[in-house]
């Protein structure tokens, strides 16, 4: 057993050398960069080799602009808190839809609702089997959010003729 000497303290700093410290501070920054939220829906950009098979395997692809969104805390311990978002039509990109159409949806969150997941004016592509109008679930892997890559890769995959346009 160590004297009070010996032990460290952990409000003087020499609990983590400074080393360590900055090592865990990069490491829980990553890990807030690729999973923002544990919202499902949200995928990190970073998986970009399966954006591809999301998008031939789903009857409907558009690009949405989300304009409004509420949070709706879980009801009791082992519920999901929820995220009701509308947003609207900017690209139809497969299937079916129209630029300027509302939809609303919602995603499930396991964990407590960020402030970022609340912000609105971002894009998102959504992957459907069915398009609606009437509030849906948006399942996990249906909804990207936009990056620059991501869209060149759509440009790729449409070029290569993987996928058929409206």
């Amino acid at each position: 057993m160590k004297t009070n000497s010996e032990q460290a303290d952990v409000g003087d700093g020499r609990c983590f050398p400074p080393l360590q410290t900055a090592l865990l501070i990069l490491a829980l920054w990553a890990i807030l960069l690729t999973h923002p939220s544990g919202c499902f829906g949200e995928i990190p950009a970073g998986k970009a080799e399966t954006f591809g098979d999301y998008i031939k395997n789903s009857k409907h692809v558009v690009l949405v602009c989300e304009v409004q969104k509420t949070a709706k805390a879980a009801e009791r311990p082992g519920t999901y808190h929820e995220v009701h978002v509308t947003a609207t039509v900017v690209r139809i990109v497969k299937g079916q839809g129209v630029v300027g159409d509302r939809l609303s949806y919602y995603i499930l969150c396991e964990d407590r609702i960020p402030p970022a997941a609340l912000e609105v004016g971002g894009l998102t592509f959504l992957m459907l089997d069915d398009y609606q109008l009437e509030k849906f679930l948006l399942g996990t892997g249906d909804g990207w959010h936009y990056t620059p890559e991501l869209d060149g890769l759509l440009t790729k995959i449409l070029k290569a003729g993987k996928v058929t346009r409206p």
